[in-house]
């Protein structure tokens, strides 16, 4: 037998082998793995003295049936689906359209039938989808979102106060989906080379610097903060210095301190901060404490009046129409998701898809917990949409459950990539 015979019977074993798995970003894994045990076993037949020919011959018999072979190692490199966190999902994605429907009467419903489907396809997209070439973009995508927010802010477009992004007449908000866009970037660059090249300094500038300036030209203070918050957690997890921490957070804190203590509307603001929206936190507050146990139902006028009750208050309006059970069940399934994604980031190995859940989880127990202890009156008025539920902007929607879409990823393939 020669050894294009050989390499060609080799070649036919693997096709076979690896044609019963479906994951096909471990292929040429298995096959190297394959290929070097068979040369190990060619070799030790070698030196036992038989011929080479037939010592390939057995080498191939000795692997055993390719098509039993490939379907057990199917089994064990099978890609895994969260299914809890899915399951958690599509709660929320139900109370949302059921409570989207009871406050307008089918008046957004149809649009909120449409962006679920849209976010859902896009979900399932990126479930399948490798996350890792996402690495290759990073440095882009981080411009890109920067780029878009100055457009943002010097066209001016406003819509119930807020800062908007004008696409020819599209209204979209932008700035509250650029935490998401943030972390998928800051994850690729953090594990990058160049970011190992970077001066303090000019990390200082590029990642803190000009992200707050242009959040505080857009006059939002949420996603300002949650772009802090999930910026400290992804240097932490990246397993940086802690004097690079220091170094970069130190500036921060002080800027902080100097822009709230320097304008003595925000001063008081920070050292009275019910003030501000106290009627609106009374207004939930009451609300609730008036629900019951099983709401008033759907059909009860009186908390429809109330400003965005579709998005800011999307959790009073539920507690008060089903009651402080079903406020009891969205509590409760908002910990169990947030600790369903802690446990994919505890599972994951490869340092990238670590650092992107952990950014998303952040910027979503952010969302969660602020929009419910703001309505029970615990944090001052924030305005801030809760995930999955709220009929706020669609964008931000579908960047909710693509968002997801990316954990899925990471979750299917926490197996087969190697821990780095």
């Amino acid at each position: 037998m020669s050894d294009t015979q050989y390499c060609d019977k080799v070649s036919d074993f693997l096709d076979l082998v690896c044609g019963q798995i479906k994951a096909k970003e471990i292929h040429s894994e298995i096959r190297a793995g394959l290929e070097s045990h068979l040369n190990d076993v060619i070799e030790q037949k070698i030196k036992e003295g038989v011929h080479k020919e037939e010592a390939m011959q057995q080498a191939i018999r000795q692997m055993g049936d390719p098509i039993l072979l490939g379907k057990q190692l199917h089994k064990v490199h099978k890609p895994k689906m969260e299914w809890g966190l899915i399951g958690l999902v599509a709660v929320f994605l139900s109370i949302g359209l059921t409570a989207t429907y009871a406050i307008s009467q089918g008046q957004f419903f149809s649009e909120k039938i449409m962006y679920t489907c849209i976010g859902t396809v896009l979900m399932l997209f990126l479930w399948f989808f490798d996350y890792r070439k996402f690495t290759y973009f990073s440095w882009y995508l981080y411009m890109l979102t920067l780029l878009v927010m100055v457009y943002t802010i010097i066209i001016e477009s406003l819509r119930d106060g807020k800062l908007m992004l004008n696409l020819g007449g599209k209204i979209i908000d932008f700035i509250s989906i650029t935490p998401y866009l943030f972390i998928i970037a800051l994850a690729g660059i953090m594990v990058s080379n160049r970011w190992k090249k970077q001066s303090i300094l000019e990390k200082f500038i590029i990642f803190i610097l000009v992200p707050v300036y242009l959040y505080i030209e857009s006059d939002v203070t949420f996603p300002l903060l949650t772009y802090f918050l999930s910026f400290m957690i992804l240097l932490v997890f990246s397993k940086r210095s802690w004097k690079e921490f220091v170094c970069l957070m130190t500036p921060v804190v002080v800027f902080f301190l100097v822009f709230v203590l320097g304008s003595p509307y925000r001063t008081y603001i920070l050292l009275h901060p019910y003030d501000h929206h106290l009627d609106r936190n009374l207004q939930s507050l009451e609300t609730i404490r008036f629900a019951g146990m099983w709401g008033h139902g759907f059909e009860s006028p009186f908390i429809k009046s109330f400003f965005n009750i579709q998005s800011d208050m999307i959790f009073t309006y539920v507690i008060h129409s089903f009651g402080w059970f079903m406020g009891i069940v969205i509590f409760v399934s908002s910990v169990f998701f947030v600790f369903r994604i802690m446990g994919v980031a505890r599972m994951v190995g490869d340092v990238y898809g670590k650092l992107i859940v952990i950014g998303i989880l952040t910027v979503f127990s952010a969302q969660f917990f602020s929009h419910i202890l703001m309505s029970i009156g615990l944090v001052p008025w924030t305005g801030i949409p809760l995930p999955f539920i709220s009929n706020y902007s669609g964008v931000q929607f579908i960047v909710q459950l693509a968002a997801i879409g990316m954990i899925l990823s990471i979750y299917r393939r926490k197996d087969i990539i190697k821990n780095n």
